[in-house]
């Protein structure tokens, strides 16, 4: 009974991880078959319906890209929920006398998840990916179209479903989404300038490296300017095909105490340092400047370090890390790539070597005076506190007097020498 024993609970793991195998394994097999019918599908359709269903889109058409088949019905076989996700993407193509031809093939691929049985996260379990071209030669007709290729991070391989936004008054007119290689291709376009810009990465809104600041909002700017030629002017071979490359991450966000008052008029000037970003010959410096009441809707390239200025008329304040206490560096903590950052900071006004002061008890006075100077006005002085080598002093042994230094505030205190003897470090706290 035992042997028994010891036999069957050596083989009760390996059965039960054979079951989950047995299982993922017919999960990809659906999957297949899913994606397979898919594709099956979307071959039936015309050429002007192989499209997606969406305001804007190019190449537009009647699929719906969460959609299998186009049926609202979720997708749920033997209990196991499968969701089909179709892209639909322009290929470029040229005539057989070298002209382009933006709307002569259509790029499709499909894409099936399900649930993981081993750690039951979303997982891919099928990619299927398709070319489909129009019948016959087409006669070309409109001038060109417009390449764009985005990165994650700045790294060299593309982005997958970065949906990318272009028009000619603003990057809203048209949209369409990368493929496996990190392009979007915008075909058929009328002659002129274009603006073009990343606005979400799946269903998740996104960052985009600055390439500038736009005076009229004082904030980043974060599109590109693009001209589509008439190609039909330019001899073989001189055709331009306009291109814009962006690199793409998810936001930063400064966020700060709800509810507390901060200076109106106050101004906020931020860019980033220069061990993150070299402006180019004749570019200027990044730098935006804002008010308290619009930073939390401010998004930030988060792989910058930052240097800033806090001021009120001739008053300076600084941003406090709201965790440590500390004087924010200009970094952004990012503790997870796959989420955005939210760097919680506070308001704090500057005070000369951090609040810690060495005096020495010469024996000839009553009392020592010590001058403690703010960047800012400060209000309840008579909050402050005073520890004397880790001790609190007592209020009666010290008096504090406020005048004005320049435009801002101080403090005269005068501590009684006997609290106190040789060397002994002060603090100021409660600020």
């Amino acid at each position: 009974m035992l042997l028994l024993g010891i036999i069957a609970v050596s083989v009760l793991p390996m059965a039960a991880y054979s079951v989950k195998y047995v299982k993922w394994n017919n999960i990809r097999l659906t999957a297949l078959n899913l994606a397979y019918t898919q594709v099956e599908w979307l071959k039936t359709l015309d050429y002007e319906d192989l499209g997606l269903d969406i305001t804007g889109y190019s190449p537009k058409g009647i699929v719906r890209d969460n959609y299998y088949m186009n049926n609202t019905n979720a997708v749920e076989i033997e209990g196991v929920n499968y969701l089909v996700q179709t892209g639909v993407y322009w290929e470029k193509a040229e005539s057989t006398t070298g002209e382009p031809v933006p709307q002569a093939m259509k790029k499709i691929d499909v894409v099936v998840e399900a649930q993981d049985t081993l750690n039951g996260e979303a997982k891919e379990y099928s990619v299927l990916g398709l070319l489909v071209s129009r019948e016959g030669e087409r006669i070309p007709t409109k001038p060109g179209h417009v390449k764009i290729y985005i990165s994650l991070r700045g790294v060299n391989t593309g982005t997958k479903n970065v949906t990318v936004g272009l028009g000619q008054l603003s990057p809203t007119t048209w949209y369409a989404n990368t493929d496996d290689e990190g392009m979007a291709l915008i075909g058929d376009l009328p002659e002129g300038n274009y603006l073009v810009q990343p606005s979400k990465w799946k269903s998740q809104s996104i960052m985009v490296e600055p390439n500038g600041v736009n005076v009229t909002n004082t904030n980043w700017t974060l599109e590109k300017n693009v001209i589509v030629p008439r190609w039909d002017k330019n001899k073989k071979n001189e055709i331009i095909f306009p291109e814009a490359n962006f690199n793409i991450d998810l936001p930063g966000y400064i966020i700060l105490p709800q509810g507390n008052k901060y200076p109106e008029l106050a101004t906020l000037e931020i860019k980033p340092s220069s061990s993150s970003y070299v402006s180019s010959e004749g570019q200027s410096d990044l730098l935006i400047r804002n008010k308290f009441e619009d930073l939390s809707s401010i998004k930030f390239w988060r792989l910058w370090a930052y240097d800033y200025t806090i001021t009120f008329g001739e008053e300076n304040y600084y941003f406090i890390n709201n965790k440590t206490n500390n004087l924010w560096d200009g970094r952004f903590s990012i503790d997870d790539l796959d989420r955005p950052t939210y760097e919680e900071l506070k308001l704090a006004f500057g005070l000369e070597n951090n609040g810690r002061f060495k005096i020495t008890n010469n024996g000839s006075n009553q009392s020592t005076e010590l001058i403690i100077e703010f960047s800012s006005h400060v209000t309840n002085i008579e909050n402050m506190k005073f520890t004397l080598n880790g001790e609190e002093i007592d209020r009666q042994n010290y008096t504090i007097t406020h005048f004005i230094s320049g435009n801002k505030d101080a403090y005269k205190i005068l501590l009684s020498n006997s609290v106190f003897s040789n060397e002994s470090l002060i603090e100021f706290h409660n600020y």
